[in-house]
């Protein structure tokens, strides 16, 4: 259980989960969709986080109406918002920069999908993702 102290595991394979310190946990709930799609969105991207681009496309599709710019914009506040509720520590985890978002954390989070990623390229012999 010690090295589970302060992981942060993520699952998106075969259904999403969080789970710290050892017990799952959700943040939020139905109404939450939009940022519960854009943290699994900054979880699988990793370290290198996503455009702003490609998060209005898959959050709001090519033909969203109304101010999409504004939408993202109130959804990473809201986002923001679910995870300082959450059971994690207090941290700012949704980081913006040069037109990129992703999520970092000052404990180690483990993506299933990025270890799978990882195990398959090793196994192609491919060099090591970051």
């Amino acid at each position: 259980m010690d090295e589970k102290k302060n992981l942060l595991e993520v699952r998106m394979l075969g259904g999403f989960q969080l789970i710290w310190q050892g017990r799952e946990f959700q943040v939020g709930k139905k109404q939450t969709a939009k940022a519960l799609r854009m943290l699994q969105i900054l979880l699988h991207a990793g370290p290198s986080g996503v455009s702003r681009e490609q998060l209005l496309e898959n959050l709001f599709g090519y033909d969203a109406e109304g101010d999409i710019a504004n939408n993202l914009s109130v959804t990473v506040h809201y986002l923001r918002r679910l995870l300082r509720e959450s059971c994690l520590p207090q941290e700012n985890y949704i980081h913006t920069k040069g037109g990129r978002y992703w999520f970092a954390s000052s404990f180690p989070t483990e993506v299933d999908v990025l270890v799978f990623q990882k195990l398959i390229d090793q196994a192609k012999g491919r060099p090591k993702a970051k």
